[in-house]
């Protein structure tokens, strides 16, 4: 990101219009939004960190949450699932 790197700085902007967007979509009850806002802040990650760098087990946690019809992100630094 501070080398500059356009990709990474355009990922990362995106991801930190997230939160603004997701305060948004509870405010006005829209639950599928904020379920979409989810599922693009872990995709977002994955373009970020790789498949590789988050892990098969992680991967999978998420995979099991969307399967299921449920919107997954991780809930911090991997781990954990919000769903």
């Amino acid at each position: 990101y501070n080398a500059g790197d356009t990709r990474t700085r355009a990922l990362m902007t995106e991801v930190a219009s997230l939160p603004v967007a997701g305060r948004e979509a509870l405010e006005k009850g829209e639950t599928a939004a904020l379920a979409d806002l989810m599922d693009r802040n872990f995709d977002l990650r994955v373009a970020l960190f790789s498949e590789a760098a988050l892990g098969a087990q992680n991967l999978e946690m998420i995979a099991a949450c969307r399967r299921a019809g449920a919107a997954a992100k991780f809930t911090g630094s991997g781990g954990a699932a919000v769903a």
